[in-house]
């Protein structure tokens, strides 16, 4: 009797499995999921506006207002994010950008500016005094500094230094001087 049951229920099985009904169930969700896809992909590329994009403009070396104008040509905005301190630039100077020129950003977007500071970097002068001249020319080089000249005194020791000047003034150990 327990076999029979078996083949009856495989028997109903089979006749499911080749009925119009599942078939036609299965073509509609095959039709339904596709129908969604699209539209999702479809409202994904309006709303993110695949294909539109503005070459971001190169902006180191020019003051904010500059780039502010450029900016607003192009339709992107921009956000101070940090200051640094490079010698060889002006104060108030675009010094690095992000993203880099030349890259493709939606239009409305942010271009993220460091600004070369304004002020000098202030840099603390060591100990030098009963060095020797060729160590501390070398310590002041790694410093940032330009030794323009070399002043002999009479003293016991060759070489020794004795004082290190800023101008008129002697610089004690610790001051603070513009870098350069």
């Amino acid at each position: 009797m327990s076999h029979i049951l078996c083949l009856i229920d495989m028997k109903t099985i089979w006749n499911f499995l080749k009925s119009r009904f599942l078939w036609f169930n299965i073509l509609a969700a095959i039709i339904l999921v596709a129908v969604i896809c699209w539209v999702v992909f479809w409202r994904l590329d309006v709303y993110t506006r695949h294909g539109e994009a503005v070459e971001v403009p190169d902006l180191s070396g020019m003051y904010v207002e500059e780039a502010e104008l450029i900016l607003k040509d192009c339709n992107l905005g921009y956000e101070i994010i940090d200051s640094v301190y490079i010698r060889n630039m002006k104060g108030g100077e675009i010094a690095e950008q992000t993203p880099i020129a030349g890259t493709k950003v939606k239009k409305n977007r942010k271009i993220y500016i460091t600004v070369n500071s304004k002020q000098r970097k202030m840099v603390m002068v060591p100990n030098l005094v009963g060095e020797s001249r060729r160590k501390v020319q070398s310590n002041l080089k790694t410093l940032g500094f330009d030794v323009d000249s070399v002043r002999y005194e009479p003293y016991e020791f060759n070489d020794e230094v004795l004082s290190v000047m800023w101008g008129d003034s002697v610089l004690a150990a610790g001051a603070r001087v513009p870098d350069g």
